[in-house]
């Protein structure tokens, strides 16, 4: 057996390009140990260097093989530009068909023309940093366009925008001040970070806002969040922080979080990553510890708690889509936000959950060619995306 040989067959196969007699051949190179070796090592390169998503499936990985994927994953940043770093089930079907054979991958390579690729007149690129401030007096200022700076002084505090991040600053009079009320929203395709009074940090997803004073009160830390945001409160067991999120609050001392909380979206989830929080709504309450999630449905507001992974929650602020276990409807809500597009569905879609994690730093079009082979096609036609069977 030559090592070379594997790899032109894996990597055949890998594109859908192997035919019955190769296949054969390549079965019986992969029944040695050296083979299976060769072939891990192949993988993992095509792991590091492609887009790829692979539906789910259940199974354990071999010995060893799981941390020596994750370490590939972990490529350098210009290696990571267009990788799709899959979840645990993914994993599993792409050593499983990998060294058994027992299923076929649907493999996007650029130029191929397999995928179907979706007319476009002018490529959608993804979303980046951006937001509108909305002052106390009603003024609104665009950030996308501002320069590093002083944007804008109120009533006790400076507003200073500072590398794609907005920090509030203390005039000498701001225990005098009364507190006025600043909000921050991220339209579709933009997201955003902000450094408040207090000094705890919010990170804004698109389509979202939060609402809060120039400066806190002495009693309490209060701001209305809508959207989605991953916050780290700064810690002050006498001055607790509160946030508002339709209707139900988030009571935290010092702790990090995120919620989610579209109005689009069946589920309002709270979670937490670190420190306690407790989240309470007119039907009950519930006080949650690190790994934990809270979800109250938008009608019953009942809150019910259960693990979460936090990896997978925390996918959109480490610059990936994370599709795993989500349905059509869910995946086409986030591209919409993320790419600034409307979403017209024009025939019943498959009813399929997704799998894999793919970069939101890609273009629409190859965001699009990947997610064909869940067996959906899209046409784009200027900024509305049209989804078929």
């Amino acid at each position: 057996m030559t090592v070379q040989r594997l790899y032109e067959l894996t990597d055949k196969y890998l594109n859908n390009e192997l035919g019955p007699g190769e296949l054969k051949e390549l079965h019986a190179l992969l029944g040695k140990p050296e083979g299976q070796a060769a072939a891990e090592e192949q993988l993992l390169e095509q792991l590091r260097n492609k887009a790829l998503i692979l539906p789910e499936a259940d199974g354990p990985l071999p010995a060893g093989l799981e941390e020596r994927i994750l370490a590939g994953a972990k490529a350098p940043a210009s290696r990571l530009s267009r990788i799709v770093r899959i979840g645990r089930p993914a994993r599993a079907a792409a050593i499983l068909v990998l060294l058994a054979g027992i299923a076929a991958w649907l493999f996007w390579k650029p130029g191929s023309g397999k995928a179907g690729a979706p007319v476009t007149q002018q490529e959608i690129l993804p979303g980046r940093n951006g937001a509108v401030l909305t002052l106390a007096d009603g003024r609104s200022i665009v950030l996308d366009s501002a320069g590093n700076g002083l944007i804008a002084s109120q009533a006790g505090s400076k507003v200073v925008l500072q590398d794609n991040q907005l920090l509030y600053q203390s005039n000498a009079d701001s225990t005098q001040a009364a507190p006025e009320m600043n909000t921050l929203t991220t339209p579709r395709g933009r997201q955003f970070h902000i450094t408040l009074p207090d000094g705890s940090r919010v990170w804004l997803n698109s389509v979202s806002s939060i609402r809060y004073p120039t400066r806190f009160r002495e009693t309490n830390r209060t701001v209305e969040i809508s959207g989605e945001a991953y916050l780290e409160i700064k810690d002050n067991p006498s001055q607790p922080f509160r946030v508002i999120v339709n209707n139900s609050t988030i009571e935290v001392l010092g702790t990090r979080f995120n919620v989610h909380a579209y109005q689009d979206e069946d589920y309002l989830t709270t979670t937490l990553l670190g420190g306690k929080v407790r989240v309470s709504s007119r039907k009950g309450a519930v006080i949650l510890q690190p790994g934990q999630q809270a979800l109250l449905h938008q009608q019953e507001l009942t809150p019910q708690v259960r693990t979460a992974d936090t990896e997978k929650v925390m996918a959109w602020k480490d610059g990936f889509f994370e599709f795993d276990q989500l349905d059509i409807p869910q995946m086409l809500r986030e591209i919409s936000r993320w790419y600034d597009v409307e979403i017209r569905i024009r025939q019943p879609l498959p009813k399929v959950q997704l799998g894999g994690r793919i970069s939101r730093q890609l273009p629409l079009s190859e965001v699009l060619q990947s997610l064909e082979s869940f067996g959906i096609h899209f046409q784009l036609e200027g900024r509305t995306l049209i989804v078929k069977p």
